[in-house]
């Protein structure tokens, strides 16, 4: 395998290592490197199918073994190449996927600077599958954004920081929330009130 086809392994390990350095954001999409690991593995799938082709189906069992080794060489480094790839592209679609559900569907525009053309439509169709979806839960719909961990309990004992007024409950029950009052409510419903910052977990003020 010479330094043109080496360097398209290179290029794949580069493209992981981007990913190792930032672990916790997006690094710029490096189509550089993904077009140079990807001519690679279409030069060297060409090389060995040129290889077998020259040998005959009969002769290659009976190949010399240098020759067996290099094509076998060849078909690592294209696996090698191909798996780092896919491992590039997933992991940056999950991190995406992530950023989904922590940020909704509005990406800032550091973050947009980052992507491809591609990653950018396929978030936009993430998101708007997931709209779609919450729309179609019961007559008001349901924001999962709010419940992106199962509760420990169907109810939630909370405290009220400020006078909100009355609050009718998922299963039709009306309180009153003042300053200072204690309720015990369904988990579902409260968490909304709680990011806003109107209701608090009642031990947390203990």
């Amino acid at each position: 395998m010479n330094k043109k086809h080496t360097s398209g392994v290179d290029a794949a390990h580069e493209l992981i290592a981007e990913l190792h350095r930032s672990p916790n954001m997006i690094p710029p999409y490096n189509g550089m490197l993904l077009k140079t690991a990807s001519d690679s593995v279409c030069e060297l799938y060409d090389m060995n199918y040129e290889t077998i082709r020259s040998l005959g189906e009969s002769q290659l069992t009976d190949a010399d073994q240098s020759v067996r080794a290099i094509v076998a060489t060849r078909q690592h480094a294209i696996n090698r190449i191909l798996r780092c790839c896919r491992t590039y592209v997933e992991e940056r679609k999950n991190r995406l996927k992530t950023l989904r559900w922590q940020l909704g569907g509005i990406l800032t525009p550091e973050i947009k600077q980052n992507l491809s053309q591609e990653e950018l439509n396929w978030f936009n169709a993430y998101s708007k599958m997931i709209s779609k979806y919450q729309t179609s839960i019961g007559e008001n719909g349901l924001n999962l954004m709010l419940h992106t961990s199962p509760p420990k309990s169907i109810n939630m004992t909370v405290r009220a920081v400020k006078d909100y007024g009355e609050f009718e409950t998922s299963e039709g029950k009306r309180v009153v929330l003042k300053k200072n009052s204690i309720h015990s409510l369904p988990s579902v419903d409260v968490q909304l009130l709680i990011k806003r910052g109107t209701l608090v977990p009642a031990e947390s003020m203990i």
